[in-house]
């Protein structure tokens, strides 16, 4: 678990910074607001990892942040609401991830690539994998509950992935006039193999990668090298 202790960090201050950009301005900012909200937000995460599910009770928390559940209401409508901050952390961390890599590649296709190998990672590494479980299994419930604030979340990751999309059909590399629709839909079938994995518990390889490369091209038909 050594491994996640940067990612559980990361996440808890992207977390913690939205909150408080939420709140300032507003008489609900105290002196003591950074710690109370990073207790919270690092309780419900030791929490999630603890039962294997994104549905930990408030009573949890509160056990483990040692705060009052007053203190817990003045910076959170709902749980949901603390736990759809937290998703939407980690899906930043994994943009942020993303546009590191995609940078770095060359050509559009490699690009492309670069973000798919870029999502599968939380597949290949166990430790990375233990993380993301709760959110795999059971982030779904917050979608229904929160639909347009989920998307909001999701569209951090499909709108880099439609960029790249759109550079390639400028190139004339990519033949598309849907490049938002091919993006979810890649999206979509990159997500899906990831959370098999996570889900069984196992580790995915390359030659998933190079299979979800090969699909994507084949959808985006190919015009170039």
């Amino acid at each position: 678990m050594a491994a996640t202790a940067p990612v559980r960090a990361n996440l808890t201050d992207s977390a913690t910074a939205a909150v408080r950009q939420r709140i300032e301005g507003s008489n609900a900012l105290r002196p003591n607001s950074d710690a109370e909200i990073r207790a919270l937000i690092s309780a419900a995460l030791d929490t999630v990892m603890e039962i294997g599910s994104l549905d930990p009770s408030v009573r949890d928390i509160l056990r483990r942040s040692g705060l009052s559940r007053q203190v817990f209401y003045h910076y959170f409508s709902s749980k949901d609401e603390l736990l759809l901050i937290m998703v939407a952390a980690g899906w930043r961390l994994v943009a942020e991830y993303i546009d590191e890599r995609v940078a770095s590649a060359s050509s559009h296709t490699d690009k492309l690539t670069a973000w798919i190998a870029s999502v599968m990672r939380q597949a290949q590494s166990a430790s990375i994998r233990s993380l993301t479980k709760p959110f795999t299994f059971t982030g779904h419930r917050l979608e229904q509950r929160y639909p347009a604030e989920y998307a909001d979340a999701r569209r951090t990751l499909t709108r880099s992935l439609a960029t790249i999309i759109d550079d390639g059909v400028s190139a004339g590399v990519f033949m598309t006039d849907q490049s938002a629709a091919d993006a979810l839909v890649i999206y979509d079938a990159v997500f899906a193999r990831q959370n098999r994995y996570i889900v069984l518990d196992q580790l995915s390889s390359a030659d998933d990668v190079e299979a979800l490369s090969e699909f994507s091209l084949r959808a985006l038909c190919v015009l170039a090298g």
